[in-house]
């Protein structure tokens, strides 16, 4: 006991502050911990609240989709579950059980972690989202920090939010295309028509034009006919007028050789 009071006194008087803080330190964690360890229970099993199932998420009262921890998705069911207020700082889930029966009337059962999340903003918060128009029905948790006295004794569905639609519009606009592309092909088909039927007529004036040489050399040619006869008088008129004594001068000689015969006889 001499030796160890000497070497007490012997150490600087720095290095012995320090040692008895860290002894104080030691002793008040030993203190919490031997007070605080008989308050709490780990992983006790609790209920879901019975005056939460069973239930749809179109059928539960509160319904929120606005905030960050449960935004609403196309063709699905969200649900936030909570442990209730009072709870014990300490206490937070560490399993979710939950049953719910789906729409062709199965169970179904889904586990969080696992199937959804713990939290945000912390274990006290679950999160799950299932196929619409399933029905919770039962549900059961454990948790870490339940306090002496049992509680929490239940966890609460807190808020849902309900489907949002699915995405089975997206196809429908594909189908509007195909219309738009059929009245795109037929107009194009019926200009490349209307052409084809131009060149008919085209051919129908060629028939006739053929026939139009025949018409006009049988034109032609009464026309040349009609303009030799033409030229064969004017020609022959112009002969007359040319020689017109040498015309008349058989018929004068025939005149007047029977005069002087008919004298003679006379006498």
């Amino acid at each position: 006991m001499n030796s160890l009071t000497s070497r007490w006194s012997r150490m600087p008087r720095g290095l012995r502050s320090l040692q008895r803080v860290a002894a104080v330190s030691l002793a008040s964690g030993v203190a919490v911990l031997a007070f605080a360890g008989p308050a709490l229970a780990v992983n006790a099993t609790i209920p879901i609240n019975d005056a939460h199932v069973p239930t749809t998420a179109a059928d539960f009262p509160t319904k929120v989709c606005s905030d960050k921890q449960l935004p609403q998705k196309p063709g699905q069911d969200g649900w936030h579950f909570v442990l209730p207020k009072g709870s014990p700082i300490p206490a937070v889930f560490v399993q979710v059980r939950l049953t719910f029966t789906d729409t062709g009337g199965a169970t179904q059962t889904k586990t969080i972690p696992g199937d959804g999340t713990l939290g945000p903003p912390s274990a006290k918060h679950a999160i799950l989202y299932t196929p619409a128009g399933w029905t919770l029905t039962a549900g059961e948790a454990d948790i870490t920090g339940q306090s002496e006295d049992g509680k929490p004794a239940f966890f609460n569905l807190s808020h849902v939010c309900v489907a949002g639609p699915t995405q089975s519009p997206t196809p429908s606009p594909t189908g509007t295309v195909a219309p738009s592309e059929s009245p795109t092909v037929a107009p194009s088909e019926t200009p490349s028509q209307a052409p084809s039927g131009s060149v008919a007529p085209s051919s129908s004036p060629t028939s006739p034009g053929g026939q139009l040489p025949v018409t006009g050399l049988a034109i032609g040619g009464i026309v040349l006919t009609g303009l030799g006869l033409v030229g064969a008088g004017a020609a022959m008129r112009a002969l007359r007028r040319r020689n017109p004594a040498a015309a008349d001068t058989p018929e004068a000689e025939g005149d007047s050789d029977g005069e002087a015969d008919d004298k003679p006889t006379g006498v």
